[in-house]
């Protein structure tokens, strides 16, 4: 073992030309490598560490002269070390960045590549899972779903039926009264005006208005028109099939004049008249 250390680390010329050739070669070589450069320290720290106390444990020194000898025989060893160090890594960096990294590289791209096709078909086959538990749903939901729809067509005719009924209630409420007024313009003249049965029209029985409330108003207007024909000395020609109809329709005339906003004196007048018209209407029934 003492050879062998003699043999590693001799101080002598060619010993010191090959630390210096590797020191000057290597320092080349690794001067624009920092990570490189420390890395030749470290291992060269290391070198000098384990050669003193590997010498230190076989040569027993006893002296001051042993122990520089030891020093000076590790720091060559060291510098040999880093030199080759400093020289050896950049080749071995060059050959692991062009032949060693790639190969890496692309087992690592193989894997995750079929890492993601393997996610890709996992995820497919959940895909097509889900899909085949809608169409299920779906053809299981069909009954319900016709049932749905032709309960849904059947309100929707309910709804139209009911919506054209309640617009020509509204309409045959208003064709009455306009019937009414047109039949006595004459006898009308300007107590009630075709503009002012239009102005009712447009503010109290619109297609807004329920049909229940257009035609309770139809009937207040047809009064009111009766009313004033009744003030001008005429009356509607009725037909009447018996004299209870008789009675009732002129009792209700005298009724509504009884309610109306007149003057007392008009609306005995109004009465009277009514009285009179029944009579007349009694005669012609007994005549028909």
């Amino acid at each position: 073992m003492h050879d062998l250390y003699f043999l590693i680390a001799p101080v002598d010329g060619g010993t010191i030309l090959l630390l210096i050739v590797l020191l000057i070669l290597g320092t080349r070589l690794v001067q624009e490598n920092l990570r490189l450069r420390l890395l030749g320290k470290r291992i060269a720290l290391a070198a000098f560490f384990v050669f003193v106390l590997l010498s230190a444990h076989e040569w027993q020194p006893d002296t001051a002269d042993e122990w520089v000898a030891i020093i000076l025989r590790s720091l060559v060893f060291a510098g040999i070390v880093l030199g080759a160090v400093w020289t050896i890594s950049p080749v071995l960096a060059f050959v692991g960045s062009v032949l060693i990294r790639p190969v890496i590289k692309t087992s690592t791209t193989q894997s995750t590549h079929r890492g993601e096709t393997a996610a890709e078909k996992n995820r497919r086959r959940l895909e097509e899972a889900e899909q085949r538990k809608r169409d299920a749903e779906w053809h299981r939901n069909a009954p319900q779903r016709e049932r749905d729809r032709l309960a849904a067509e059947a309100q929707a005719r309910t709804e139209a039926d009911q919506s054209a009924s309640d617009r020509h209630r509204r309409e045959e409420a208003r064709l009455s009264c306009l019937l009414l007024r047109d039949q006595f313009s004459t006898e009308l003249s300007n107590r009630f005006t075709r503009e002012r049965l239009d102005e009712y029209f447009a503010t109290y029985m619109t297609d807004t208005h329920s049909p229940e409330e257009v035609e309770a108003r139809a009937a207040q207007l047809r009064s009111m028109i009766e009313q004033a024909l009744a003030a001008s000395g005429a009356a509607p020609k009725k037909q009447f099939r018996t004299l209870i109809e008789i009675s009732e329709y002129f009792q209700a005339l005298r009724e509504d004049a009884a309610k109306s906003n007149y003057d007392s004196d008009i609306v005995e007048s109004i009465i009277a008249r009514y009285h009179a018209q029944e009579n007349k209407a009694v005669e012609e029934f007994f005549k028909s």
